[in-house]
């Protein structure tokens, strides 16, 4: 069951490290198609240069998709890498970076193929700047690297069923003296050639192949992997291509060498990081295109009770529920000894209370079941949010603790103290009282159409995209 909770739950993952690096963007159409990968830069080829403008709602902080924090880093995360499984239409595993597979009678031995025509894109972190091709090398050291005690756990936390998992990310994690390290690799991942690797599992699973789809599982170089901290300088094989970070942008261009179809664009921006307000305002403005998975604050201010956009709106905007849902969950930190002040809480809360309208998604409550000694605590507290769903989640928490006669606040860490109550990270210690199942939105202006989610929150397809001038 925890394995299917990472697909039910969109985890907010601490980051550790630097940010990625930030050089000078050339906003020149012919300067940018200059410096990577396209020379023609023809008068009437900048008239049909096709830029698209996508904003975040939460911030992403990096291309690693073990520091991933949000659906926003992980659909950004998925437009530059590869997973060893793709899911199809429908949600079934597909082909991607393995070509096939074999699995025993009782899932517990998977066996991939991988294509031998795959190459990382060129990137500096290659010696010669030329991408090489990826092998079964690639899938052990990012296995490998979950595990490590420089990365978060929560990758690990999902693979943990491979056998001698636990027992490789226990050693990197309590032993600090590598020198003292006994154990060389993950005993459940064999590599019998370039092209083929053996995945053996504690116990039989369903859902392996489900879980090697998801962004945690992106193969990438060990290149591209610093001594310390996040991805700065991304070398994927996906349908796009990192070029340059700037403030608040991330550019991306199409990778030309995918051997697969790839949207209609000459360069991407991501913009996030931007306070709600302001990230609406940008759109409004016509420097954003989309707004991919709208917060509820832009909803309510465009949107009329049923959720349909309102009459002055309609012309010139195009809202898509996109049929995906993503889950926000408050976690409880058993260590603050609060149980008794948290199912009061729970208690006084409803569905109407916290997110306002059906149309926004279905709220469910969990009571805790062991209660405090503790009774005389009335402070609350929660860790650092980010994401303005979570804001506004918590806002409302706030509003129903003060009327009950408790104080809450909010910690500018995103660690859990013995003195914080809840948090939006499942660390140790804590236990789920809220899940909110939201709907996912895409807003547009009536020119873009195309932009997809596929099956999951972080699955963003942009195939399709369409960009047509202003009417």
């Amino acid at each position: 069951m925890k394995h299917l909770l990472f697909f039910a739950i969109s985890f907010l993952i601490v980051s550790c490290g630097s940010s990625l690096e930030t050089t000078t963007v050339n906003s020149d159409p012919a300067e940018l198609l200059d410096n990577d990968t396209t020379t023609a830069t023809s008068e009437d080829e900048i008239d049909d240069f096709i830029h698209l403008k996508l904003g975040e709602i939460a911030p992403v902080y990096s291309l690693d998709p073990l520091f991933a924090e949000s659906n926003s880093e992980l659909r950004t995360n998925n437009l530059v890498y590869e997973q060893l499984i793709g899911l199809n239409q429908l949600g079934n595993p597909a082909p991607e970076l393995a070509n096939s597979w074999e699995v025993n009678a009782d899932s517990t031995q998977f066996t991939l193929h991988l294509r031998t025509d795959i190459y990382y894109y060129d990137s500096s972190v290659f010696s010669s700047g030329s991408g090489r091709r990826i092998t079964a090398k690639d899938v052990r050291f990012i296995f490998e690297r979950m595990a490590d005690n420089k990365v978060p756990d929560f990758a690990a936390n999902m693979f943990d069923d491979i056998r001698g998992f636990n027992a490789y990310h226990n050693e990197q994690t309590l032993i600090k003296d590598p020198e003292k390290r006994v154990l060389e690799n993950i005993e459940g991942l064999r590599i019998q050639n370039d092209s083929t690797l053996v995945f053996y599992l504690n116990n039989s699973s369903s859902d392996f192949l489900m879980r090697l789809a998801h962004p945690y599982a992106s193969v990438y170089p060990e290149e591209s992997v610093p001594e310390t901290g996040p991805i700065v300088r991304a070398a994927g094989t996906g349908r796009f291509k990192f070029i340059q970070k700037n403030d608040n942008t991330l550019l991306f261009a199409i990778n030309e060498n995918y051997r697969g179809v790839t949207p209609d664009l000459n360069r991407l921006d991501i913009v996030s990081g931007l306070d709600e307000r302001d990230l609406y305002q940008e759109f409004a403005r016509k420097n954003l295109d989309a707004l991919v998975e709208v917060s509820i604050p832009t909803l309510r201010t465009i949107t009329d009770p049923p959720g349909s956009l309102i009459d002055q709106f309609n012309p010139i905007y195009r809202l898509e529920n996109t049929g995906v849902t993503t889950t926000y969950t408050v976690f409880y930190n058993q260590v603050s000894d609060q149980s008794n002040s948290v199912n009061t809480l729970l208690d006084s809360l409803d569905a109407g209370r916290l997110i306002g309208n059906e149309a926004w998604g279905n709220v469910q409550f969990y009571p805790l079941e062991n209660t405090s000694v503790n009774t005389e605590d009335r402070q609350l507290a929660a860790t650092h949010l980010q994401n303005h769903n979570e804001r506004m989640l918590f806002n409302n928490l706030a509003s129903a603790s003060a009327s009950l006669g408790f104080s809450f606040s909010v910690s500018p860490s995103f660690a859990p103290s013995s003195t914080t109550t809840f948090t939006t990270l499942p660390y140790a210690d804590t236990t789920p009282v809220i899940r909110w199942e939201a709907p996912v939105f895409i807003l547009s202006h009536r020119n873009i159409q195309g932009i997809r989610l596929q099956n999951y929150a972080w699955e963003m397809n942009l195939t399709s995209v369409e960009v047509s001038e202003d009417s």
